[in-house]
């Protein structure tokens, strides 16, 4: 019983693995199959999400950091001359600590230059950077290495945020 439920679990596990490459032919912008070509060459692991309703391209990618382990939801935008990064829900709070999250929010703004930090209407803390894109050869890496700041960002700036959690 036990060598056929881990012959199932290798077998699943497997079916969503060699899935992952397969679709990048799903992708239609030029800037999305480029980038998840670049995925897949460089071993990354994202999921493609498809089309929202705004006719913006989506994936999603988790990274582990220090403090905290963001996920970048990354925006390829119709016009394929933008890429917009967001971490949402870096925190939730409560209504109360509005004017106290305000105050973190414009000093994070202050201090980091790569990366907008703001306070949204559902009561959580988003992380942006908007990336201009080109589709060549180099953008790929320009638009991974975008990622990386703003990870980096939003982990360093975690513990500054934490306290006032929901």
């Amino acid at each position: 019983m036990k060598k056929r439920a881990l012959s199932l679990f290798a077998m699943v596990m497997a079916m969503i693995v060699f899935a992952v490459p397969t679709l990048a032919e799903d992708a239609n912008l030029e800037t999305t199959a480029l980038f998840i070509e670049y995925l897949d060459e460089e071993d990354y692991r994202y999921s493609y999400e498809g089309f929202l309703d705004n006719g913006f391209e989506c994936i999603r990618m988790a990274f582990r950091g220090d403090n905290c382990d963001p996920v970048v939801v990354l925006h390829f935008d119709p016009d394929e001359d933008c890429c917009n990064l967001r971490v949402w829900n870096v925190i939730e709070y409560e209504e109360v600590m509005e004017p106290v999250i305000l105050g973190v929010v414009n000093e994070l703004n202050v201090k980091y230059k790569f990366g907008k930090w703001s306070a949204d209407d559902d009561f959580s803390v988003t992380a942006s950077l908007d990336v201009f894109l080109r589709p060549n050869e180099d953008m790929s890496e320009t638009l991974m290495q975008a990622i990386q700041i703003l990870v980096q960002v939003v982990d360093t700036c975690y513990p500054e945020l934490e306290p006032y959690r929901e």
